[in-house]
């Protein structure tokens, strides 16, 4: 199967549970569902992105911090 990318941008007042629930769903693609049966998304890739690496506060005060291999914007998103 064709690669597969999902990006996740990330920026201040985000609401934590909208981010990392579906991140944590779709980060796991490449993850078979079981040891006999092959994943679907083999070369699937999961990509943060963030206007700098600043740490990103969700709307209830928790700090995000952008891994180091994260998409910086310089740009307004």
């Amino acid at each position: 199967m064709s690669e597969f990318n999902v990006g996740f941008v990330i920026f201040p007042a985000i609401n934590q549970l909208d981010f990392t629930g579906p991140f944590e769903v779709l980060s796991r693609l490449t993850t078979p569902a079981s040891l006999t049966v092959p994943a679907k998304f083999t070369q699937s890739k999961t990509h943060i992105v963030a206007k700098n690496m600043l740490p990103v506060l969700s709307d209830r005060g928790l700090g995000i911090m952008p891994p180091a291999h994260s998409r910086i914007v310089r740009r307004s998103i």
